[in-house]
């Protein structure tokens, strides 16, 4: 029977999609960051400190003010009619400003700065905001990432080399891998703290202005805390974007990584984890698959954030050290974009990681037929016989090679070059306990160390 309610075509799967994760796929993110919106809290706070630096009126300044007020609660609808490509919105402001109160208070907002100044506060404006977002969902991914591992410290599962099983070690030990490297990208991203919190307003067009302005009570009214120290640093660069915009990428491919972990995980070949129905779609076509599509875009989401940074580059290179459009405009095309894919990225991920279900006996068959073991038993050969590691690991290979030659277990002939071995698969990693490796004391002690860092 055909099924005729929300869930058309999804006869394969058990469950309702995810309305968490499709509430993350239709998401306006970075919607509220408007460039008039802006506009007007720069005008706002420009004109409040022209007065109390007493380069204008009282009375010039409450008249502008309530008239910008009125321009934002109409939603900027008489400046959107006058904008177009020719003047911009940045002139549009001004006129409509100067139709309603008149040319000489209108002509007031524009004492001490330029399009430049604003235009670099503006964009900082949004740089803040995609900083704090982005701060906050690595925590989030961070926090959820340590609740699984925490769940699953004694699941067995082999880490990987070049796609082949390497070395026992746990489900926890993999996740506290991951939370370690997005805890160094978080520690960069702080690094870019003070640097959105700076105010750009009050540079103009580069070399500053001979109004006796305050810089710092516009930054205040803006919501910074500092001010940059020189006026054409302010026009000259986007250095806080090009910085975000390397962390965005870096934190892009790590995503990307992991995504590609469970998608390789989550396939018939592999079967270490399944997704539930919730997390997955089905086929047009062929009513069989259950299609672990989210995983998909998350990579493809991951990376775009690459290509901006890549094309910001591309722009500013060998454009000279001034105001320019290719620099101020042109080279950060995809900026918002770019990170609102990257954030539903990390979001969508979160989804997998707290939903996917490990499959214990496809783990530890992965590390008996992978033979993860081997290293731990040439290092034990190695101990026991006194002799070199070299000669122990060419014995244990020599063995697997003389085994699968004749068609015998390999698992079988290395674990007997060793005496007193626990054979179980869900055992071998509870020796690596050094190193910072997979052992059982040492992958609680890190866990204790990831959930501390986080607490601060």
């Amino acid at each position: 029977m055909i099924n005729n309610n929300s869930d058309y075509g999804r006869d394969r799967l058990s469950e309702k999609f995810d309305q968490n994760a499709k509430a993350i796929l239709e998401q306006n993110i970075f919607a509220e960051l408007d460039d008039l919106k802006f506009l007007s809290e720069i005008n706002i706070a420009h004109v409040t400190m022209l007065e109390q630096c007493k380069i204008i009126s009282s009375s010039a300044s409450g008249k502008i003010l309530i008239a910008a007020q009125e321009i934002a609660a109409e939603n900027f609808a008489g400046v959107h009619k006058l904008n177009d490509c020719s003047i911009g919105y940045y002139f549009a402001y001004e006129q409509y400003l100067s139709d309603k109160i008149g040319p000489d208070l209108a002509g007031l907002i524009h004492i001490g700065r330029s399009r430049n100044d604003i235009n670099a506060t503006i964009q900082r404006l949004k740089s803040k905001y995609i900083y704090e977002e982005l701060k906050n969902v690595i925590r989030d991914l961070r926090v959820d990432i340590l609740v699984v591992a925490e769940k699953n410290i004694a699941i067995a599962m082999p880490i990987y080399s070049q796609y082949q099983p390497a070395m026992p070690a746990t489900y926890a030990y993999y996740l506290i891998a991951i939370e370690n490297a997005l805890a160094v990208i978080q520690e960069q991203l702080q690094s870019c703290a003070k640097l959105a919190n700076t105010a750009t307003l009050g540079a103009s067009s580069g070399a500053g202005t001979t109004y006796p302005i305050d810089p710092s009570i516009t930054a205040e009214l803006l919501g910074f805390k500092y001010n940059m120290p020189n006026a054409l640093t302010v026009v000259a660069t986007r250095d806080l974007e090009l910085m975000l915009l390397s962390i965005g990428a870096n934190l892009g491919v790590t995503i990307s990584r992991v995504a590609q972990d469970y998608h390789l995980w989550t396939t018939k070949e592999f079967a270490l984890f399944a997704l539930p129905d919730r997390l997955c779609g089905i086929s047009s076509a062929m009513p069989q698959k259950k299609n672990p599509y989210l995983l998909e875009k998350i990579k493809g989401k991951a990376i775009r954030i690459s290509g901006v940074l890549a094309a910001a580059h591309s722009s500013m290179h060998k454009t000279p050290f001034a105001s320019s459009v290719e620099v101020g405009t042109e080279a950060l095309v995809g900026y918002i974009e770019g990170f609102a894919e990257l954030i539903k990225a990390i979001k969508l991920l979160s989804s997998i990681i707290t939903g996917a279900e490990p499959i214990e006996k496809n783990m530890q068959r992965s590390n008996t037929e992978g033979l993860t073991v081997a290293t731990n038993i040439a290092e034990h050969l190695a101990r026991d016989t006194n002799i070199s590691c070299r000669e122990a690991h060419s014995r244990v290979g020599e063995v697997i090679a003389m085994a699968v030659r004749d068609n015998q277990d390999p698992l079988q002939e290395i674990l007997a070059l060793v005496d007193n071995f626990n054979v179980e698969p869900d055992t071998w990693h509870k020796k690596l306990e050094y190193g910072n490796g997979s052992g059982i004391q040492s992958t609680k002690e890190m866990l204790e160390l990831a959930k501390k860092s986080l607490a601060k």
